[in-house]
């Protein structure tokens, strides 16, 4: 299988997630603007922000083909991943009722800029840089707060927390599996594992309502 059709194949599971994020997203914000929840609203900025970062890294591809535009895109459409961590690290200190979210917040944003800029010097920068901003904003203020504040909740806010946590981790898992795929298999289940994270903290998010 040639190495187009291997970007096309990944290019239609990225588009089909990002739709997904995105429609999860503009639904939770609607929801904001009725309950004015803060935590939803920056859950929604999460969701629509990294669901366009999946949307202009896969769309470019199926329109222009093997075009070395592909870079281009791909490099600018992580300004939207290091936005959505940005507002995921608010969502996850704010859901855990933790200080220093503007900070984590500003500081997602300058760590993705500082990255994109030595991309363009040395073409290897941008992918370590993020991968470790992944690792921090999903597992280590995800995944690990949220599996030690559950042990001290009820019921209820135990499995909020506890199924979060697994979503920000699958997410977190997608990614990793992502950069090293190469196979058509690999890259459609790193795109699966995406869509699975996503549903999980959507889950986690109106666990109470959706068990009780």
């Amino acid at each position: 299988m040639g190495d187009w059709t291997l970007a096309a194949i990944d290019s239609v599971g990225t588009i089909l997630s990002a739709s997904i994020f995105i429609s999860a997203g503009i639904l939770l914000w609607y929801r904001y603007r009725k309950k004015s929840i803060e935590t939803t609203e920056h859950l929604s900025k999460f969701f629509i922000s990294f669901g366009v970062y999946q949307l202009i890294y896969g769309f470019p591809v199926l329109l222009i083909g093997g075009s070395g535009f592909n870079g281009a895109f791909e490099i600018f459409s992580h300004i939207f991943f290091f936005l959505s961590l940005g507002y995921l690290s608010v969502f996850a200190l704010a859901l855990t009722r933790s200080g220093w979210r503007t900070i984590f917040f500003v500081s997602n944003i300058i760590i993705g800029g500082l990255s994109m800029f030595l991309f363009f010097q040395t073409w290897t920068v941008i992918y370590p840089l993020s991968g470790f901003l992944a690792l921090v904003n999903f597992v280590g203020l995800g995944t690990l707060p949220f599996f030690r504040l559950s042990l001290d909740k009820d019921d209820y806010e135990r499995g909020k927390l506890i199924v979060s946590g697994i979503g920000f981790f699958v997410l977190w898992a997608s990614g990793l599996i992502q950069a090293y795929s190469s196979t058509a298999t690999e890259y459609i289940a790193a795109d699966a594992i995406s869509v699975l994270g996503a549903i999980l903290i959507l889950v986690g998010v109106h666990f109470k309502k959706l068990f009780k």
